[in-house]
């Protein structure tokens, strides 16, 4: 009796304790599953995250952007107040499309988990002494934003950021037609020189320019 009574404790005290070390060991795979589970997120959330270099040069050229849209704004304003009707047309658009521009980066920065800094701009009157000043500004301003643009490249590549590389291509390419059209136009104006009549010509034609960039624009 005691010898049988002995076998079924026994037996049942061994089987409830290999349950408990499977219970403990099935909890135990969770738990490292778990814990391998959200490493690998944290992996792969890093690998899409922007780099902190990356993001406050983008943040830089918001600002520029910003301030091209302002900077063409105003001179828009000026060429309508002195009677350059399609001159201030073309400026007014040439704004609208710097502002798209600063909007593309906006977006790209919030989509890659960054923290864009929306800037402040300083206002001030504007004035120029003729087609000629205005222009020449212009061309200087996209050179200015051409460097920029290719500052922003160079951390890209320094970062190993190839995604926003990728993306700051369209702007390089938009660069290149932005000079030469202010190039263009300075010709022209150069061979105008200063006559009435061609002036109110060119700026008539002007009027009818289209700036294409933004019909251009690839879809996000």
């Amino acid at each position: 009796m005691t010898g049988g009574a002995f076998r079924p404790s026994f037996v049942c005290f061994y089987s409830f304790t290999f349950l408990c070390g499977l219970k403990l060991y099935i909890i135990y795979l969770l738990i490292s599953n778990k814990l391998v589970f959200s490493l690998i997120l944290q992996i792969n959330l890093n690998l899409f995250v922007l780099n902190k270099k990356v993001e406050e040069i983008l943040n830089k050229q918001i600002e520029l952007e910003a301030s091209s849209s302002h900077h063409y704004l105003a001179m828009a304003s000026w060429a309508e107040s002195v009677g350059y009707g399609g001159t201030a047309d073309f400026l007014y658009l040439h704004s609208d499309e710097e502002r798209q521009h600063m909007l593309r980066l906006v977006k790209f920065v919030n989509e890659r988990g960054g923290k864009v800094v929306i800037p402040s701009l300083k206002g001030g009157e504007i004035s120029f002494n003729g087609l000629d000043e205005v222009f020449q500004s212009l061309l200087e301003h996209e050179v200015e934003v051409t460097n920029a643009i290719n500052e922003v490249v160079h951390v890209c590549l320094e970062q190993k950021d190839y995604t926003t590389h990728n993306f700051m291509q369209w702007y390089v390419s938009e660069q290149l037609e932005e000079e030469a059209l202010a190039r263009s136009i300075l010709d022209k104006l150069s061979l105008i020189d200063g006559n009435k009549g061609g002036l109110y010509l060119f700026d008539r034609d002007l009027a009818n320019f289209k700036v294409d960039s933004i019909a251009n624009e690839p879809n996000e």
